[in-house]
């Protein structure tokens, strides 16, 4: 993701920029064809340690401008999101680039007067001509309203006697959130399962992003010694004992191994039932963005979703409805191959896997070390029962044994081949083990759906 924040001289690009990615965090300053600035996980092109008002790319010599493209394609190997703001990045050709290269891009357009404009410079002794000013946000004006469909653009606004000094990208669609009147499924929760990254819990940071309202709740086990840290983050913790739900899991070997996340899994319709929830929602920690896919000019396309709470009572009402035990959001691997994968096109899929929305009152459980969501659509599906993915809904998380903590200890000592045998130990009328073909082929499961549900045959051919 490249987030692009552009707007008018003192709207508060700068602090907005400050204030959403590095804000009380440490900074290190590089050297490349741009000099940029990593935090975390994010990278923002241009310096932002010096003192006074310029920073960013404010700090960019002109004749630099153009490799500001090539200096973002540089660094998308990295894995962490890119932030560009300020005058110079106002581009066309910049906005072009992006586009057609096919990178993920948010436009955030902070937007002001040419009179507060003018009279924060004025506050400031920037000693600009009022001419210029008033150019610079026409420009932005018109560049958002070019671009904003095709980067998703929001406004933030700072007009007026906005302390803007303390504003975020969380503050766009401001008056948008205060008419929310919450989700339409009151009695209904978001688990988010953790183990050992309670300062790297990122799906709490996109639920938030995505202007979700209902109650979030960390699942947390009582082996995990960083269990005050995660009381620190202003959710709803539950702890569960593992040693307790190890002696209720069928894991379909003999390793009673703890590093599992099947335990967790097994034990959200007990922890639902028990605060009383009618329906919830099960995510791992590790969730980057929730997105739409759509194809546009033959070409797979993603949209960050910014009303959750609708997203996530349509996926509800679909659960009503199907019958199903559970319905799940889409994979970025679901979509290998683009558009022309199909899947988008095929709309649901009869599987499960990581995201889970779920009914208290339609229990199931989830067997096998690691796999166990495979392990449970193809159990549950050859007896007839439904478990749904919506295509066009989709996760994002960090690449599987690349992100600390979590499962990926486990991951690195057995591999996806040993993974991916439970699925057979399973059911092995229908699963198998095979080669997974993209870019980097590796060992992973494959089901025969000929031999593992029932088809739902047509209702012309009934007599």
């Amino acid at each position: 993701m490249v987030y692009i924040i552009i707007g008018g001289s003192r709207a508060g690009k700068t602090q907005v920029a400050i204030n959403s990615f590095i804000k009380d965090k440490k900074i290190e300053e590089k050297k490349d064809l741009i000099p940029y600035t990593e935090v975390e996980d994010y990278i923002l092109l241009g310096k932002y340690s010096p003192e006074g008002r310029r920073k960013g790319t404010d700090l960019v010599a002109r004749q630099d401008i153009p490799k500001f493209y090539d200096q973002i394609v540089r660094l998308l190997d990295t894995g962490k999101d890119i932030v560009i703001e300020g005058d110079k990045i106002t581009s066309d050709n910049l906005f072009n680039q992006l586009k057609e290269a096919g990178i993920k891009c948010k436009l955030y357009f902070v937007r002001c007067s040419a009179e507060t404009s003018i009279k924060r410079c004025r506050e400031h002794n920037d000693n600009f001509k009022e001419s210029n000013l008033k150019a610079l946000i026409t420009k932005c004006i018109n560049r958002f309203d070019k671009w904003k469909d095709d980067f998703d653009g929001e406004i933030i606004d700072t007009d007026g006697e906005v302390d803007f000094t303390k504003i975020s990208i969380d503050d766009s669609y401001k008056d948008y959130r205060k008419a929310r009147t919450g989700m339409k499924h009151k009695n209904f929760a978001v688990f988010i399962l953790s183990h050992g990254r309670a300062n790297n819990v990122k799906t709490l940071k996109t639920l938030d992003r995505g202007h979700y309202t209902g109650e979030t709740i960390i699942i947390c086990d009582n082996e995990d010694d960083q269990l005050e840290d995660y009381k620190k983050l202003g959710k709803k913790v539950v702890v569960f004992d593992k040693l307790k739900e190890m002696e209720r899991t069928d894991t379909e070997d003999n390793f009673k191994d703890h590093r599992l996340v099947v335990y967790a899994r097994n034990v959200c319709h007990d922890i639902a039932k028990e605060l009383g929830l009618d329906y919830f929602l099960v995510l791992d920690d590790d969730y980057h963005e929730i997105a739409l896919k759509y194809v546009r000019s033959h070409k797979l396309m993603s949209k960050d979703v910014r009303e959750l709470d609708v997203l996530f009572d349509t996926m509800l009402d679909f659960l009503d409805v199907s019958g199903a035990l559970t319905v799940a959001m889409a994979q970025g691997g679901d979509f290998i191959g683009g558009a022309d994968n199909g899947n988008l096109e095929k709309g649901i899929g009869r599987k499960a896997m990581n995201s889970f929305f779920c009914r208290t009152d339609r229990p199931f459980k989830f067997t096998g070390s690691t796999n166990e969501d495979v392990n449970a659509y193809i159990t549950y599906g050859m007896r007839g029962k439904l478990m749904f993915t919506i295509y066009k809904a989709v996760i994002e998380q960090a690449t599987t044994q690349k992100s600390a903590g979590g499962l990926t200890d486990i991951y690195l000592d057995n591999g996806t081949y040993v993974k991916s045998f439970y699925s057979v130990i399973c059911q092995p009328s229908c699963a198998r083990v095979a080669i997974m073909n993209s870019r980097h082929p590796r060992i992973h499961h494959k089901i025969y759906w000929n031999n593992c549900t029932p088809m739902i045959i047509n209702e012309k051919y009934k007599k």
